[in-house]
């Protein structure tokens, strides 16, 4: 159930932002869902981060972005 797992990972968020893959979880969620602006900006976030999974992802949906 994606709108459940964007409300848990809303609700990681509040407790802390540095959970590891917290942001590659939910930008995918989001692109299952079909919002692309805010999942490519979960995306960048991740990327930012090294994470080579994140940067397929985010270079596959958001490169026009």
């Amino acid at each position: 159930n994606f709108e459940a797992a964007l409300r848990n990972f809303k609700q990681a968020a509040l407790y802390d932002e540095s959970i590891p893959k917290l942001d590659f979880y939910w930008g995918s969620t989001l692109l299952k869902l079909g919002q692309k602006e805010e999942a490519c900006s979960k995306l960048r976030k991740s990327v930012d981060a090294f994470d080579n999974e994140s940067r397929g992802l985010f270079e596959a949906n958001c490169v026009a972005i």
